[in-house]
């Protein structure tokens, strides 16, 4: 298929939010495991980077790629967070979860998003106890996304329906960098001028060529570990 040329806008945002996990206890691993106790509750901080693709006029995500980095899980007590004191932000609990807000996150965001994710967590486990019993795992999801929006600027109807065409056409087909076919679950990645690879090929390509292996298209340098 040809190249499909397209002006472009790229944008950046953040999520992040604080819940019961709906995963078993035993399938949430932990670097640091204690014996379990009444008193346990474990956190676990999931960090992701998605990549969307939008279109004008609408600015709808018609495409979307998330990818799981890391995950980092404490083991905190649970009476400590239930202290309805100004003592609790001084507790062995919330000096872990600060210590991990303040390592795992980026440094631009993370003296705002600290307070929030904190407060979360102190919230949700408080407002459970009061209401109703706490969920038998005791897992807290604190799950954290970086996105990337690459907003396509379409003119008219009949462009608009060409890139449609264009993003379903280059779904399958073959990785140009290691010559084998996408796989239906294996992660690809669309850098902004559309072309497609598996993940992994491409982050290695950009780590020493910061041009698309396709059309040269160049990757503003702060993006180029990103996809």
């Amino acid at each position: 298929m040809s190249v499909l040329r397209t002006e472009h806008t790229i944008s950046s945002y953040s999520t992040c939010s604080v819940e019961w996990t709906s995963v078993l206890c035993s399938s949430v691993g932990n670097s640091a495991e204690i014996p379990p106790s009444d008193d346990a509750l474990k956190i676990r901080f999931i960090f992701y980077k998605e990549t969307e693709h939008a279109f004008t006029p609408s600015q709808d995500v018609h495409e979307s790629c998330l990818i799981r980095q890391s995950e980092k899980v404490i083991k905190v007590c649970l009476s400590e967070l239930c202290n309805q004191d100004a003592s609790i932000m001084q507790s062995y609990s919330v000096r872990m979860i600060v210590d991990i807000i303040n390592t795992h996150f980026p440094a631009s965001r993370k003296e705002e998003e600290r307070p929030k994710v904190v407060a979360g967590i102190i919230d949700l486990v408080q407002k459970s106890i009061d209401s109703i019993p706490l969920p038998a795992n005791r897992v807290i999801d604190v799950e954290r996304c970086e996105v990337i929006k690459i907003l396509h600027h379409v003119s008219d109807e009949v462009n608009n329906a060409r890139l449609l065409c264009y993003f379903e056409a280059t779904r399958c087909g073959t990785c140009v960098i290691c010559l084998d076919d996408f796989e239906f679950g294996r992660n690809t990645s669309r850098l902004p001028c559309l072309h497609v690879f598996h993940g992994t090929c491409i982050f290695s390509w950009l780590l020493i060529n910061n041009e698309c292996p396709v059309c040269r298209y160049s990757l503003l340098p702060k993006l180029v570990t990103w996809f």
